[in-house]
């Protein structure tokens, strides 16, 4: 299986999405679905489409999703498609962005601008 990318970076309260495409040989010929484990806590992930049918040709679309509580750093994942009794794994890096720190700016009241 081939990524787009090795790195998918997810902001907290947005999403993200990377191209998976599934490398098949040999005459394999069945349905394969995809799945992905090691998400960081507060991240979630769909596939469009969550499966191939036979002869399993074809690729994927996931999208990250995250949380506005997600907490900020970088985490290793793994995206694996399942069928014939054959698994495909890819390890990607998951970069999360935590919402941005307030800048510290100060507003003075209108009355004092004049």
């Amino acid at each position: 299986m081939a990524a787009s990318a090795s790195t998918i970076t997810v902001s907290a309260g947005s999403s993200t999405s990377l191209a998976l495409q599934v490398v098949v040989s040999d005459g394999f010929d069945a349905g394969i679905a995809f799945s992905v484990t090691g998400l960081p806590t507060g991240v979630s992930a769909t596939f469009k489409p969550a499966a191939l049918p036979a002869p399993g040709v074809g690729g994927t679309i996931l999208k990250l999703s995250a949380n506005n509580a997600v907490k900020a750093g970088t985490h290793s994942m793994t995206v694996m498609a399942v069928g014939g009794g054959v698994k495909q794994e890819v390890v990607l890096s998951v970069k999360c962005q935590g919402h941005r720190e307030s800048g510290g700016e100060r507003f003075e009241p209108v009355s004092r601008l004049k």
